[in-house]
């Protein structure tokens, strides 16, 4: 397997994770495959929930043809495959954030191998190497490999345009990211990411009444879109709609619900109740960045500078393109005399996400 993956998975707060992920933690991807099969066999849809871990270890382990093999039978699961970039954690984390020779030469190094490869899956292939060139900057290829994902049936590989979708946010351009929901949609209504992620470009491009309407409809189909949604209420000002969208959300189990309570509650002045959800919601987060960055934000605001610190360090190192981290770090390091640091990581964050707060679509005066 390749070296430094189980330092990527590792996490001490999932002492309860089951047998399969922690044999992958200890590298023995084979002995994790039998286990999870046979926990899916047993348990179902339950067991197979985090199977992308499991399908990103394998690319890690440049066992491509294995990786797509195990991605086709979760197609054929209950469990299904998430519309959403997780697909691809933690093998994406190895692609250098910053755009630099090393990030040109890892690409052109995973493509080379890519294209080595056994023949089979070329929608799969297709799928990495789109990512790959997108890293590089080889966009006319990208697009070149999106036409081919894109004539797929979207109701099984919607996930393989996730890359596309935030792609062109991030090169800010909304209307692109609107487009691609909309053929999506077309097609595969029922696809709750993309009419969330329709509704985010939506709500970039300041039309938030729409944005707004697109999120109330996905949230019929996923709890989890109902968090979206509330995120979304937060990203508007709008701190009490938002607190009962994650509180509803709560209620139906949805993952992320606690981190947007906390969120809700540092908000609107409460940072007390605020610091417990965070603090449950990082523990019960299974590695997921988003509660840290928030639980780093909320000690920030009550003067704990070095647990503040901590978290938002722990979380950047998680996720190294996380613009909240490095924003709310920014703040710390200014409060703690450190201005070159405060610029360097106002440097981090992504000038699509500068140049939404710049224009603050859509935001209330309040």
């Amino acid at each position: 397997m390749a070296k430094g993956i189980s330092a990527v998975l590792e996490d001490p707060r999932r002492s309860g994770a089951p047998g399969w992920e922690a044999l992958l933690r200890q590298d023995r991807i084979d002995e994790s495959l039998q286990a999870f099969r046979e926990g899916l066999a047993r348990e179902g849809r339950g067991c197979g929930q985090a199977w992308t871990e499991l399908f990103s270890a394998l690319l890690c382990a440049r066992r491509y043809q294995d990786a797509f093999q195990f991605a086709e039978e979760m197609l054929d699961s209950p469990s299904r495959v998430p519309a959403e970039p997780s697909l691809l954690w933690p093998w994406h984390a190895k692609i250098p954030a910053v755009p630099s020779a090393g990030r040109d030469a890892f690409c052109a190094e995973e493509l080379r191998r890519l294209d080595s490869a056994p023949a089979g899956f070329p929608h799969w292939t297709a799928f990495l190497r789109a990512v790959l060139f997108m890293a590089a900057g080889r966009r006319a290829e990208a697009e070149k490999e999106y036409r081919s994902l894109a004539k797929l049936p979207p109701a099984r590989y919607a996930a393989l345009l996730a890359p596309f979708f935030i792609d062109r946010l991030d090169r800010s351009d909304p209307d692109g990211a609107v487009a691609l929901c909309r053929g999506i949609l077309e097609r595969s209504p029922r696809s709750w990411w993309f009419r969330c992620s329709m509704a985010e470009a939506l709500l970039v491009k300041g039309q938030a009444r729409e944005a707004l309407q697109e999120f109330a409809a996905a949230g019929k189909s996923s709890p989890e879109a109902v968090v979206w949604h509330g995120m979304a209420l937060l990203w508007l000002g709008r701190y009490r709609p938002a607190l009962a969208k994650f509180e509803a959300a709560s209620r139906g189990g949805a993952a992320g619900a606690r981190t947007g309570l906390g969120a809700a509650r540092l908000l609107l002045g409460r940072p007390a109740a605020a610091l417990a959800d965070l603090d449950e919601a990082v523990r019960t987060s299974g590695g997921d960045p988003e509660p840290l960055a928030w639980r780093g934000e909320a000690l920030r605001l009550m003067g704990r500078k070095s647990e503040a610190r901590r978290d938002l360090d722990r979380a950047i190192a998680m996720d190294a393109s996380f613009d909240l981290a490095y924003f709310s770090r920014a703040l710390l390091k200014h409060a703690m005399g450190d201005e070159a640091g405060m610029m360097k990581d106002c440097g981090r964050i992504r000038a699509s996400v500068v140049n939404a707060l710049r224009d603050k679509p859509g935001l209330s005066a309040k």
